[in-house]
């Protein structure tokens, strides 16, 4: 399963499931964390007050999944209410970083102590797709937002007849792996 070995998690990990379950940040880690022996937190929606809780339980977290919409909501109710350096271990933090306000990622990389992951916004599988992860305390300027393939994908964007496009040109992504 490509997200452990792409995002360093280890045995024990566990992960809060709190987006729509028709998403795969939310799906597909249910099997994440039981093929790697740890807890899926199930939060009913975006809820700073019980992923704080959790994340001040016992419960090392692989991925602690943030969105555009949820970065100042996150920030603002954790100054307010919760020590980090009470928190467990998170091993990553963060989801697309190319629609977020870079400042957003300088402060949730270190309030966390977590890379950030540089995910693709798809429903299908964008956090499958990417493998950057960006280092703490960075303010990423659009070079560095770039991504990265993940190690066992191939990606490329074409033109309606399945032709490979050159880069800035508009096209589709396609997606091919084991």
């Amino acid at each position: 399963y490509q997200i452990i070995p792409d995002m360093g998690i280890d045995r024990g990990e566990s992960y809060i499931a709190w987006s729509q379950m028709n998403q795969m940040a939310a799906a597909d880690q249910i099997f994440t964390a039981a093929i790697v022996g740890g807890t899926y937190f199930i939060v009913d929606g975006f809820d700073p007050a019980r992923m704080v809780e959790i994340l001040e339980g016992d419960s090392t977290l692989y991925w602690l999944l943030l969105v555009p919409g949820t970065y100042a909501r996150f920030l603002e109710f954790v100054d307010e209410h919760s020590d980090p350096d009470e928190w467990v271990d998170v091993g990553v933090v963060g989801a697309l970083a190319d629609l977020l306000n870079p400042q957003y990622v300088k402060d949730i990389t270190e309030m966390t102590g977590a890379e950030f992951h540089n995910s693709h916004g798809l429903t299908e599988g964008g956090w499958t797709m990417s493998a950057d992860l960006l280092p703490i305390g960075m303010v990423p300027d659009k070079d560095d937002i770039a991504k990265r393939e993940a190690q066992f994908l191939e990606l490329k964007l074409i033109d309606p007849d399945w032709t490979e496009v050159e880069r800035g040109e508009p096209g589709e992504l396609v997606v091919r792996g084991p």
